[in-house]
């Protein structure tokens, strides 16, 4: 009986440096890649053929298989759909190891899982523990998994672990030159062509108080991975989240992004049997075109967005006033009793003539002034 690797669909660097990990933690097994991968995890696989051995998911025929081992999802519908059959109808051992909240109904299954950047880290700390030691290249592969997926540790969901996976990998020979060579900072002339396409189609809606840039883009052959790109407009943009429809030939690929945790985009995309995480996730569409997704788009914003609080929400009502008169001392014994910071100064008719807070209020009481009236001391 037989071990296989495997990731999810659309495989990015974070997946072939899990991938690269979890080889090394099962030497026996078969690495079944998906059949679409990034334009970069395309180019750094071509270029480094020596790597790793792999199959091709539509070149593989599952046979006497008792274990799977999944790397950077726990999603049966982002998986190669041969490797999903057979754990549906074979009662095979499922190992995940990943970074995104585990969400998973599978049975029979060990899942390794932290709330951290990159399943690349994950891996790099269980290898550095069984004193697994990747050659330079893997290490190499693998510190470029993780400089992508926490966005060269500048993602929220960058964790200290993160930081210490990666200077693992740099201590035993891991190369920043190709790192860079694969995660180029510069865009080229057809990103920049999509980035431009993104920017003018981007619209802004308000969700529950939020606003989330919503684009979209078609397009008649392939264009590689673009999610950086999303990246790029969220940051040039501004906006707090941003969800972009992608669409080639028959497929559309959903990408959202996000620096809020009031727009989790994991939730966004799980609604289109996509995945990911809080501020990073995607999804592959089939059977629908860009138009149709950005109509089911705005109903699933409704749904799983969460409210923006506003003032009302956490105001007091009725409002805790200080009258004029008051002396300071007493205006400060009323804001403790309240437990509140700062109050405004009404007069007689109710009018408000000023504010006072606690800061004024000591540092007038410090002065020798708790007897003199607030409408003295106010701001």
């Amino acid at each position: 009986m037989g071990t296989v690797i495997t990731t999810h669909k659309n495989m990015d660097l974070d997946a072939l440096g899990a991938v690269i990990a979890a080889k090394k933690l099962h030497p026996d097994a078969v690495v079944v890649l998906p059949d679409t991968k990034g334009s970069d995890v395309v180019k750094l696989l071509s270029e480094n053929p020596e790597l790793i051995d792999f199959i091709e998911e539509s070149n593989y025929s599952p046979e006497d298989v008792d274990k799977v081992i999944i790397v950077d999802t726990d999603n049966a519908e982002r998986i190669p759909d041969n490797i999903k059959k057979l754990i549906k109808e074979k009662k095979v051992k499922i190992i995940v190891y990943d970074h995104h909240s585990p969400e998973t109904d599978w049975e029979n299954v060990e899942i390794h899982y932290k709330a951290v950047g990159s399943t690349t880290s994950i891996m790099t700390l269980l290898l550095k523990g069984k004193k697994l030691i990747p050659s330079p290249i893997e290490a190499s592969v693998m510190l470029t998994g993780i400089y992508a997926d926490t966005g060269t540790f500048r993602f929220p969901s960058t964790s200290p672990l993160d930081f210490l996976a990666a200077a693992y990998l740099l201590s035993i020979g891991a190369n920043i030159e190709f790192v860079k060579k694969y995660l180029p900072l510069e865009l080229s002339d057809k990103e920049l062509d999509i980035l431009k396409i993104l920017k003018d189609n981007l619209k802004t809606v308000e969700i529950h108080g939020n606003l989330i840039g919503i684009t979209y883009g078609r397009f008649d052959s392939y264009i590689g991975d673009v999610a950086h790109l999303v990246s790029k407009l969220l940051e040039i943009s501004g906006l707090p989240a941003i969800v972009a429809a992608l669409g080639v030939g028959g497929t559309v690929f959903l990408i959202g992004r996000s620096r809020t945790p009031k727009v989790d985009v994991s939730k966004v995309t799980g609604c289109f049997r996509g995945g990911g995480h809080p501020e990073a996730a995607s999804a592959s569409i089939k059977g629908k075109t860009v138009f149709e997704v950005l109509e089911n788009l705005r109903e699933v914003l409704e749904q799983v967005v969460e409210p923006l609080k506003k003032a009302k929400d956490i105001m007091t009502s009725p409002p805790i006033v200080v009258p004029e008169d008051f002396s300071v001392e007493k205006a400060r014994a009323l804001l403790m009793k309240n437990s509140i910071n700062a109050a405004p100064v009404v007069d007689r008719e109710g009018r408000v003539v000023g504010i006072v807070n606690r800061s004024l209020l000591d540092k007038a009481i410090y002065m020798g002034l708790k007897s003199e009236v607030v409408s003295e001391v106010m701001e």
